[in-house]
């Protein structure tokens, strides 16, 4: 919502009453942001594009929120190449109503101000404003100049007994120096909750203290092989004896994607010519009964 009320200047709840060719014609029933005149207006496009081709975003009587910017002629151009259409489902009209009106008061806001306050809305009771904030924190905050200004606040979240909570928190840090936090992102890689866990590997990865590759190294043993797997990748820019003993492991894994996997993580062993002690092992791979795991050997 916030990427779509940043785009245009005119957004408002209606009703379809018209489908053209090119056009729909909207009956406005609430404006929520911006003026608009007239009592239905047309919008444009109504296509959406898809990788193997386009289809209609628009239905007759359905009821929907447009995010878009008028144009001189009294039409509207829907935000984000038609995807700032939104049908509102009956049973969630309410709640993406108020996080529509709450998320346009953001859109105004400075960066700090707007960074504040999308951060507070990771507790909100509106569903949909929590998953605004959690698009928000990993996919801009955590690339923001100004994330390390806001370091406390995701440590916090990554505290938090909510599941959820947590992996925000721990995808929004992934670029944050948080030294302070490794035993707390050490103890959710044994969440029971596998999105949880892989987002405390990645923010494991950047670090490469004893506690931060214990937890890795614990990692590559998990009963899930795609656990086994993200260990694998975050482990490999460790410098330490006991990361590549554990990637080596990974080399005889019983699960052929994992095993695929293991010679990738030890790229950069391989790089610095401190894998001659694997390479026999490499080679043994390329008699592997999975062809995906004898691509990979071959690879190194």
């Amino acid at each position: 919502l916030l990427d779509l009320a940043e785009q245009g200047d005119v957004v408002f709840i209606g009703k379809v009453t018209v489908v053209g060719a090119d056009a729909a014609t909207v009956r406005i029933d609430e404006i929520l942001s911006g003026n608009l005149d007239e009592k239905s207006v047309s919008v444009s496009p109504i296509h959406i594009q898809h990788c193997v081709g386009q289809s209609i975003n628009f239905t007759v009587n359905e009821e929907v929120l447009v995010f878009g910017k008028k144009t001189n002629d009294k039409r509207v151009v829907v935000a984000a190449g038609g995807q700032g259409k939104l049908m509102l489902d009956p049973e969630r009209r309410e709640m993406t109503i108020l996080a529509a009106k709450q998320i346009l008061v953001i859109a105004s806001l400075k960066e700090n101000e707007k960074n504040e306050a999308m951060l507070a809305l990771v507790r909100s009771p509106n569903e949909k404003l929590r998953s605004e904030s959690h698009n928000y924190i990993i996919s801009r905050l955590s690339h923001s100049e100004l994330r390390n200004h806001y370091r406390d606040e995701l440590v916090s979240l990554i505290r938090d007994a909510d599941p959820e909570i947590q992996r925000t928190g721990l995808q929004g840090i992934q670029f944050v120096q948080a030294q302070d936090a490794i035993s707390r992102m050490a103890e959710l890689t044994r969440s029971g909750n596998l999105g949880v866990v892989s987002a405390a590997s990645m923010a494991l990865g950047q670090y490469d203290t004893q506690e931060s590759v214990s937890a890795l190294i614990a990692l590559t043993t998990h009963q899930d092989p795609q656990m086994r797997i993200r260990a694998c990748i975050d482990i490999d820019n460790s410098r330490r004896p006991e990361a590549k003993q554990a990637l080596r492991e990974l080399l005889d894994d019983k699960d052929p994607k994992v095993r695929a996997m293991g010679p990738r993580g030890l790229v950069y062993w391989l790089r610095r010519n401190e894998a001659d002690d694997i390479l026999p092992q490499l080679v043994e791979m390329l008699g592997d009964v999975d062809s995906e795991v004898r691509a990979s050997a071959a690879d190194m």
